[in-house]
């Protein structure tokens, strides 16, 4: 007579309260005060029975975590039952980040010494070192499998970590910050939050040429970067000049057409104009190199938002010069005539850079 295997099992069973606390990094005895704490049906019940039914918990979610590591094998394992709807909900939970703690892992390379050397982090945002951890390992888990990987960035991140598109589209600006070594550290840039970079980080993804993958040490296209070059012919003496009168006229009949007669304005950006304009096409001719390039945040602040800020101009002015200087480089005589793709070159550079000194500019 033949033998046969039987399996008998019941689909898996997930409190999220529990869930949400086991990810926040909290031990099985402060999740049973938080729990008892939280809600009052379970105060009457023994605490030996919500000890165990806790440590019941948190035993599955440490048998389930090498699955929530590589998320599209939680689908194939045999070990729990688990339905499609919970796979999901676990993984979202799983990989929700926290953007102050987000913000830190940033400010350093993602090394083994700097997971070892969490504490400063979880004490400055106040959050649980197992949870840092999990967002670094998360993190550094993504940006590995994304290295054996070909094709688009944000395609891969949904379908191998099987997360919605929401939460893909973080990832993957997050994931470019970090490949490409942005210096989000210096003390200069603290006052920005995580949002502003994934916008900006966003921004480059959709305007400049970027490769499918990250197989090479920089996501950016080099030949793109090199073309910036030609922007530098906007600095010389007899652009300048008219660019600067184009962009003032402009600007004077915005502000009139908004009822915002504004002289004082206008005065400043007649001062500053040239040292801003310069800023802004050296920053173009440097991207090239690779440490221009992780200080691109940084030259964007101090060479063009803090000489605005330093005179009290607003963000709303800001945003009214930046977009006349964009339309009036194309007015200037003979440029498109001595450098026929400046205009285009131009655009890509400029629509770009403009947004991201908009959403830093608070």
């Amino acid at each position: 007579m033949g033998t046969v295997d039987v399996c008998i099992g019941n689909n898996l069973i997930i409190d999220f309260d529990i869930f949400s606390l086991w990810i926040d990094g909290f031990t099985i005895e402060q999740c049973k005060t938080e729990i008892v704490k939280k809600d009052l049906s379970v105060r009457n019940c023994k605490e030996t029975i919500i000890f165990r039914d806790i440590m019941d918990n948190y035993h599955n979610f440490n048998r389930l975590e090498q699955y929530l590591q590589i998320p599209c094998r939680l689908r194939e394992q045999l070990m729990f039952q688990v339905s499609e709807e919970m796979i999901e909900k676990l993984v979202q939970c799983y990989y929700q980040y926290n953007p102050y703690v987000m913000r830190e892992i940033l400010n350093h390379k993602l090394t083994h010494k700097q997971r070892k050397d969490l504490d400063d982090i979880a004490d400055k945002t106040e959050t649980r070192v197992r949870s840092c951890r999990r967002q670094f390992d998360n993190l550094r888990q993504i940006i590995r499998i994304l290295d054996d990987l070909k094709g688009p960035i944000l395609r891969n991140i949904e379908e191998y970590f099987c997360l919605p598109r929401s939460l893909a589209e973080d990832y993957t600006a997050i994931v470019f910050l970090a490949r490409n070594q942005f210096d989000l550290s210096k003390r200069k840039l603290s006052y920005l939050v995580l949002d502003d970079f994934i916008y900006c980080a966003n921004q480059m993804i959709s305007n400049w040429p970027m490769s499918n993958s990250f197989e090479h040490d920089s996501d950016f296209n080099r030949d793109f970067l090199l073309s910036f070059k030609e922007l530098k012919i906007l600095s010389e003496k007899e652009f300048i000049d008219e660019h600067k009168r184009l962009v003032l006229h402009g600007m004077a009949k915005v502000l009139n057409n908004n009822m915002t007669k504004d002289c004082r304005c206008l005065i400043l950006f007649d001062e500053l104009f040239k040292d801003l304009s310069r800023s802004l096409i050296d920053i173009a001719y440097s991207l090239n190199h690779s440490k221009d390039m992780k200080d691109l945040f940084f030259d964007l602040f101090e060479r063009f938002i803090e000489p605005c800020k330093d005179v009290k101009l607003i963000r709303n002015e800001v945003t009214i010069f930046l977009d006349e200087y964009r339309k009036k480089a194309h007015l200037v005589p003979d440029i498109s005539k001595e450098y026929p793709k400046f205009s285009h070159t131009f655009d890509k550079y400029f629509t770009t850079i403009s947004n991201c000194i908009i959403q830093m500019y608070h």
